[in-house]
This record gives C-alpha cells, sequence and structure tokens, in this order.
C-alpha cells in the first residue's frame, strides 16, 4: 500500500463584503495535511478561533505523524491511529479555544468551523465540523462528501424542509456544532480510499454558497490545482464574493487501473441499489462503507451451513451462490443479490445451506460493526431502522399472502372432496 502522489493548491480571499478574513487554511503536501477553518463570532474572534484550531492541530499532527514514523507503523496502521485520535485532538482543540474565550470577555461566542484530509498511504482521512465542505471529483462526477452540521440540514433530514428551498431558507446559514462553542464537539471522521486521478475540494462557505455545484464541477475538473484554484476563487467573487473564499485542491496523479476503478464504484453501487441503503446520500453511504469487507469465494466454497450462527449481511458483486435446505434447492443468487439480512439485527441459527456455484466476489457486513455504527451515528440509524422495518414488512405482508393463499387451496380441496 504506497503513498499515492499529489499535487495541491490552497488560496484564500476576504471577498468583497467583509472587511477582514477569518478564514485559515493549511496545504502541506510533505505531511499529507490540508484543512480549511472558517471562524465565527463576531468582531476578530472567528478569526483567533480559527488560528487556535490551525495552529493545534497542525502540530498535533505533525507530531503524530513523527512518531508513527518512528515506529515504522504500517500504512493500515496509521490510518486507524489518525481515525481514533482525530476525534480526541478536535475536541481537545475545542475546550483550548473555549477556555481562551472564557478568559477574554471580547471573545465570548468564537468558534470555527473545519474540514480536514490527510492522506496516508491510498486512503484520505477527513474530519469535519459545522458547514466547511468536502468534495471529491472523481471520473467527471462531483460527490459532497461531508455533509454541514446545519439547521437547514437537519431539517431537510427531518423532512421539513426540500433541499431545493435551502438556498432561500432564511436561516440556511446556522451551523448546529462548531469547534470551541462548548468545551467539547464531536467531528465526524470518514476514510475514503483514493484512486489516481481523484481530485478533492475543501472550500469555507464563501466558495460553496455563492457558486453552484455544476459550475465547480466544470472548473475544479479543468486543469491541474495550480490552475483550478484561483479560477473557483475568482467564480466567487463574481458571484458578490459574499463571504470570506478559500479553496484547497488536491489532485491525486496517475492512471487508475481499470480494475481499481470498478471494484470501488461497485462497493459504492451495490451498496446504493440494496434496499437498506438506496436512500442514503453519498456521505452516508461511505459511513456505511466503513464496516464492509470483500469476500472471495472458490465455485464449490460452502458460505453458510444450516443451524450455524449468523452475524453477518452478504452481498453478492459477482459469480453466484445457491441456498438450499436439506438437500432441496431453494434459490440461486447472482450479482446484486443478497442473503443474511435478518442477522444484522438479531443473533440466530441459518435456516439454509449457502454454497458458491461461481468464483464470487461478495461483501459482508458484521453485525457487530454495523451496530457500532448505528450506535455513534444517531441520524443514519433513524434512517436504516426505519428502511429495515419497512423492508420487513414488507415480508410479512407477501408471507402473510402466502399463508391466506396456501389456506384458501387446503380448504377449497376438503369441500370438493
Amino acid at each position: 500500500m504506497g503513498q499515492l502522489r499529489t499535487v495541491a493548491c490552497g488560496e484564500t480571499n476576504v471577498g468583497r463584503v467583509r472587511d477582514h478574513n477569518e478564514d485559515c487554511f493549511v496545504a502541506d503536501a510533505d505531511l499529507g495535511l490540508f484543512l480549511v477553518a472558517d471562524g465565527v463570532g463576531g468582531g476578530n474572534a472567528g478569526e483567533i478561533a480559527a488560528s487556535l484550531l490551525t495552529e493545534y492541530v497542525y502540530d498535533e499532527i505533525a507530531a503524530l505523524a513523527e512518531e508513527l514514523r518512528g515506529r515504522q507503523a504500517s500504512a493500515t496502521e496509521q490510518q486507524e491511529t489518525y481515525q481514533q485520535r482525530l476525534p480526541r485532538l478536535i475536541a481537545d482543540a475545542s475546550e483550548r479555544i473555549y477556555r481562551k474565550a472564557q478568559e477574554e470577555p471580547d471573545y465570548r461566542g468564537m468558534a470555527t468551523t473545519l474540514v480536514l484530509l490527510k492522506l496516508v498511504g491510498d486512503r484520505a482521512i477527513i474530519a469535519h465540523v459545522g458547514d466547511s465542505r468536502l468534495y471529491l471529483l472523481r471520473k467527471e462526477k462531483l460527490h459532497q462528501v461531508t455533509e454541514d452540521h446545519s439547521l437547514a440540514r437537519e431539517m431537510v433530514a427531518k423532512g421539513l424542509l426540500a433541499a431545493s428551498e435551502i438556498p432561500r431558507f432564511r436561516y440556511k446559514n446556522v451551523i448546529l456544532r462548531s469547534v470551541g462553542l462548548q468545551p467539547t464537539v464531536l467531528a465526524d471522521v470518514v476514510p475514503l480510499e483514493l484512486l489516481p486521478g481523484d481530485v478533492l475540494l475543501l472550500c469555507s462557505d464563501g466558495l460553496s454558497d455563492p457558486v453552484p455545484e455544476d459550475r465547480l464541477q466544470t472548473l475544479l475538473g479543468a486543469g491541474p490545482p495550480q490552475e483550478t484554484v484561483p479560477r473557483l476563487v475568482a467564480a466567487a467573487l463574481d458571484a458578490g464574493g459574499p463571504d470570506n473564499v478559500t479553496a484547497i485542491a488536491v489532485q491525486v496523479l496517475g492512471t487508475p487501473p481499470p480494475s481499481q476503478v470498478m471494484a470501488t464504484e461497485q462497493r459504492a453501487s451495490f451498496l446504493s441499489h440494496l434496499f437498506l441503503f438506496e436512500e442514503l446520500s453519498f456521505p452516508e453511504l461511505l459511513r456505511v462503507m466503513q464496516c464492509v469487507h470483500e469476500q472471495r469465494a472458490a465455485k464449490g466454497q460452502r458460505l453458510l451451513e444450516l443451524g450455524q450462527e449468523g452475524d453477518q449481511l452478504y452481498l453478492i458483486v459477482s459469480g453466484a451462490v445457491e441456498v438450499s435446505q436439506e438437500g432441496v434447492l431453494l434459490t440461486r443468487i447472482g450479482p446484486g443479490g443478497h442473503f443474511g439480512d435478518l442477522s444484522l439485527v438479531t443473533a440466530g441459527e441459518r435456516s439454509a445451506d449457502v454454497v458458491a456455484v461461481e468464483d464470487s466476489v461478495l461483501l459482508c457486513i458484521p453485525r457487530r460493526e454495523f451496530y457500532e455504527l448505528l450506535r455513534t451515528d444517531h441520524t443514519l440509524a433513524t434512517k436504516l431502522l426505519w428502511r429495515f422495518l419497512q423492508n420487513m414488512a414488507l415480508r410479512v405482508r407477501d408471507l402473510s399472502g402466502q399463508v391466506t393463499r396456501l389456506i384458501r387451496e387446503r380448504d377449497g380441496g376438503r369441500k370438493s372432496s
């Protein structure tokens, strides 16, 4: 797992309305660290909060990188370490900023957003708080990887506001989570597998608010970061520049092998077409993919055995399996199909044997990891559990219909006799 080669560029601008810049950014290709902090809080306090956060996070990650180098940690160990340490590190930064605000009356209420990208091997570890964003441009399609911690997004998730209404929503800039407003904060941390050709954009809302996503996509894909970043900032200024504007573009160099692209795209595509996950946004899908593992099965290999305790869901990417019970073939499942979904929510014995009848690639979701995901992400948990209940309701209705037909057939047979 080698370190991918990247090229990056960052730029910040005060905009056309503000009298000072409260954005801070880091673009350190050698450290593989990129971040944008957008200060909030009136006066110069937002600028101070963003500056305190940036300095603290940079110093801590530089020290952690040195520690990992010293013990010659593998890329996998580094990835796990950053995923575990970043939430605590950002919570500690929040405490420092909050304490500083309590000491200085003029700084009361100061806070900052954060979007952070740490490159480790062939992965990006992404952390964010607030409404600064990270986008991924892959194969000429732009994805918003982070989800705003904002009132507008919360209302959309609860069905109280349509996404199309956000630009006109009076409180669209109200954020529900920030670094420093409280003594601690919960940061979203998500790993993302990177491919050669990917372009990542980190930005403050001074860019994402006035410039529509289709325009961001066009500009971001129009050249190397040294050319695209100034154009992105200029686009925000041309749109009125109502806020400070900060943008960092990180391009992963090289050409991706077709097989690697297919593996990554298939994983997201198959998950998104499964009933349980089909209504998830791209950021939510990325969080689910943290507990998804790939398994390969040779033709003839037994995957499940009747009576065996089940503990994971299986999704078939390629190949096929046959499901049988006491020697009776029940069904054959091919690409896009799944089995074992009840094992996600309850422990129990498998009710059938499952054998691969072709060389197959499957995605597996263990119940323990799925539970941990639901425990730490309540919004995602609500959405997934609601979909699961809908799925169970459809199954019960179908089963009830089958039982009713069997009873009618039985009773009809009795009458005729």
